[in-house]
Order: structure tokens, then C-alpha cells, then sequence
């Protein structure tokens, strides 16, 4: 199929003949392949016409800008009163295409000089729960130490195992001494420290 030459006829056509009604404002090149603002750049097209517009678009140069274009435009096409016009296949591939081009320009801003971490640091204030940036040729004030957020760290201090003293031991010893010690008592018992179950009150599980 011959995109551009249907691309060509209906900007030809829409330049004599303007629409009524509801219109949308195209760039015959788009902005961002080089094209102006310039009035022998734009045409007034309906807004199912634009969406058509940008898909013979990207038919024709197959390139990344199209696709974002194209991409963006779907995202409104409820709002332009265009709900059934892009099939699956279309939009599969311009989701693509779209998701290359926000790869390669994410890569490309935040590589180097260009990210706005380049060359510096975080640090913060235990006391005063504060944290700010500094060039990580700069030294780290007193009372500072590097990280964000390391109070919620530093305050995460484990609990102290409890251990039982030696009185505690014979207490219990006394206390559990002329006791009957069943059975079941015993698998109980047996099943907790083996960590089965968490406490006395939690069946065992039965097979």
C-alpha cells in the first residue's frame, strides 16, 4: 500500500477544504522530524483524521517519534469520541516502538553530566532526621554520616535474647518436679523446641 501517497491526498485535500465543526490542529512534518511551527506546515484536520494522519505516518518513516505520537494520540481517543479505530496488532507495535524510544532517551539523560546525581551524595543527621545532597568530593560534616534515612536503621535495634538465669532453671525445676508427664505432654513439648508449632495453644497439624 502506497502510505504516503494516501498521506499526501488527504493533506491536499483537508488544505482546500477545511473541516467543520470539531478540528484538530496537524503538523504536516512533525516537530520533532525537523518540522515548524510555520503556517504552510499546519492543517486542520477532524480528529479521527489526525489519528489516521499519524498512523500513515508511521507507516511511512517507521521511526521511534512516530510511534510516541501515535502512542500519545491513543491515549485520547475516548476523548476525541474515537473509541474502535486502533486494532490490536497497531497498538501492540506502537506500544513497542514507544517503549524503545523512552529507553534510549532515559539512558541518554540520565548517563553522565546529565543525571542530576552526577557527582554528588547523600547524607544525613541521625538527631535531627534530616537528610541533604553534597558533592561527593566534599567532606561529611560532624554529626553527619553518609545514606538517607539511616535513623530508620540505626533505631531497628534488635532485642536482647532472654536467657534464663540459673535460679530461674531451678525454680521451674521445683515447680515442674512430682508432676505427671504424659505422653501428649511430651510430643508438645518436643513439637515447640523442634519449632512445629509456635506455642500451647496451636494444634499440631494431624496427617
Amino acid at each position: 500500500m502506497d502510505y504516503k501517497r494516501i498521506y499526501d491526498e488527504l493533506i491536499a485535500f483537508r488544505k482546500v477544504n477545511i473541516p467543520s465543526g470539531y478540528v484538530e490542529r496537524h503538523h504536516i512534518i512533525m516537530t520533532s522530524l525537523g518540522g515548524s511551527d510555520d503556517a504552510d506546515n499546519l492543517v486542520k484536520l477532524t480528529g479521527r483524521e489526525h489519528w489516521i494522519a499519524h498512523l500513515l505516518l508511521h507507516q511511512i518513516y517507521q521511526r521511534s517519534e512516530t510511534a510516541y505520537a501515535c502512542h500519545m494520540m491513543a491515549m485520547r481517543c475516548e476523548e476525541r469520541e474515537i473509541p474502535c479505530i486502533k486494532s490490536s496488532r497497531v497498538y501492540e507495535k506502537i506500544r513497542k516502538e514507544c517503549a524503545k524510544l523512552t529507553s534510549k532517551t532515559m539512558k541518554f539523560h540520565q548517563a553522565g553530566e546529565r543525571n542530576s546525581q552526577f557527582g554528588t551524595r547523600y547524607i544525613c543527621n541521625l538527631d535531627l532526621k534530616q537528610n541533604k545532597k553534597i558533592k561527593k568530593t566534599d567532606n561529611i560534616p560532624e554529626g553527619w554520616i553518609a545514606g538517607r534515612n539511616r535513623w530508620n536503621i540505626e533505631s531497628k535495634v534488635s532485642k536482647p535474647k532472654y536467657v534464663h538465669t540459673e535460679e530461674h532453671k531451678r525454680n521451674i525445676s521445683v515447680s515442674n518436679k512430682g508432676k505427671p508427664k504424659t505422653e501428649e505432654w511430651r510430643t508438645q513439648i518436643s513439637n515447640i523446641q523442634r519449632g512445629k508449632i509456635r506455642g500451647p495453644y496451636k494444634k499440631a497439624n494431624v496427617a
